[in-house]
């Protein structure tokens, strides 16, 4: 009796489940790359958008003119108003940074506005928005949102 295809036999069925045991784990640790990489993107973006909302806000602080300007704009305007004060895009370590700042008006009577900023790194998008009052050309901060946003 010849034990050749037996043997043969028997060693697959331990070779397959090996196979597929190594190709899950391969296949665990790749997704666990991407899933780290996503998230210190998604940080970047956030960073980037937080970073343009201060700038625009110091922009707003240093000329009280500008927003003079887009209030008078806002009030004698639509209903809604929205302003983008500024735009960045540059690339970083070979990846596409952008943000974006867009002035919304809520309360025109109390002069409530928001800032939303939108940061983008490589494949990651965050929005921050910032809620502000204004009093005689003094901004006070009343919150913040964050909110995750779809590519």
């Amino acid at each position: 009796m010849d034990n050749k295809g037996f043997s043969t036999l028997v060693g697959l069925c331990y070779v397959i489940p090996m196979i597929f045991i190594a190709t899950t784990f391969f296949l665990l640790s790749t997704n666990e790359q991407k899933t780290e990489l996503l998230s210190t993107n998604g940080v970047n973006a956030q960073y980037i958008a937080e970073s343009a909302l201060a700038k625009t806000f110091d922009l707003l602080c240093a000329d009280v003119s500008l927003y003079d300007d887009i209030r008078q704009k806002a009030s004698s305007g639509f209903i809604t108003y929205e302003k983008e004060l500024l735009t960045e895009s540059r690339q970083e370590n070979g990846q596409q940074v952008k943000a974006n700042v867009y002035l919304h008006f809520f309360n025109y009577r109390d002069s409530c506005f928001t800032l939303t900023a939108v940061g983008k790194f490589a494949n990651a998008s965050k929005r921050v928005t910032v809620y502000i009052k204004e009093n005689e050309h003094k901004f006070s901060i009343l919150w913040w949102d964050y909110h995750e946003q779809k590519l």
